[in-house]
């Protein structure tokens, strides 16, 4: 099966959203967050910016059932706000940004995510293959590396993930994709003397782009490229063994 996305524009659901349950997932009652499925992968959509953050919420409780309860290949994550950034905004300090990576990220590495899709900075930013890092960027150590390579088929090699399906912290790839309209923030000269900087990320850009992603069976290909379709950055996941 192979299932291929462009950007954010993951799957037209008619006039509604499915908060109801009626493309898979678990019922939410609420357009603000519901997850849906689509070939063999596993959409969770969060609220970052009104609903409730907090690890008992209702959005958070419910992300725990959901996740739980998923049979599906793949699980991707997306909301508004990121959990790691330097670029026009700094997840060190927004506590939209702070509270998403500390109460939101622990259930969704325990539930089995592979890739986390955010925007707010009009930037281009990706992770390395990532587990456990809850706290501000000085916190962050090599061993919440679950893979230190760049993850291309060309390079150090795909990132590997051991379960095909939920992997319990098996890691995953964050990235931030808001650069697809604009771009704000520090140019790529002042950006060489410290910005975009987040030692979580193994590559930040100040450059328009759209990030495109293509699903085949038990392989996951990720791709920014440019308005003029140049590729700047891509990655491999490989599920199961």
């Amino acid at each position: 099966m192979k299932s291929s996305l462009l950007a954010f524009a993951f799957l037209a659901l008619s006039s509604a959203l499915p908060t109801r349950a009626q493309a898979g997932g678990l019922m939410t009652g609420t357009e603000a967050y519901y997850s849906f499925d689509y070939g063999n992968l596993h959409f969770v959509c969060l609220d970052s910016q009104d609903s409730d953050r907090s690890p008992e919420g209702a959005m958070l409780t419910w992300l725990w059932h959901d996740l739980a309860a998923t049979k599906q290949d793949w699980i991707i994550a997306y909301f508004h706000h990121p959990p790691y950034t330097k670029g026009s905004h700094d997840s060190n300090v927004e506590s939209q940004l702070v509270e998403m990576r500390q109460n939101a990220l622990p259930i969704l590495e325990a539930g089995g995510v592979d890739l986390c899709l955010t925007g707010h900075s009009h930037s281009y930013e990706r992770s390395f293959l990532i587990d456990r890092h809850y706290g501000k960027q000085d916190t962050f150590t090599a061993k919440m590396k679950v893979d230190a390579g760049d993850g291309r088929p060309d390079g150090t090699g795909p990132y590997r993930k051991a379960t095909l399906g939920r992997g319990v912290h098996e890691g995953a790839v964050y990235i931030v994709a808001g650069s697809s309209g604009k771009i704000t923030g520090k140019t790529e000269k002042t950006a060489a003397r410290g910005f975009l900087d987040h030692p979580a990320r193994f590559l930040s850009l100040y450059r328009l782009g759209s990030l495109v992603l293509d699903v085949d069976g038990n392989r996951l290909d990720a791709a920014f490229l440019t308005e003029k379709g140049e590729r700047l950055d891509h990655f491999t996941i490989l599920k199961g063994k």
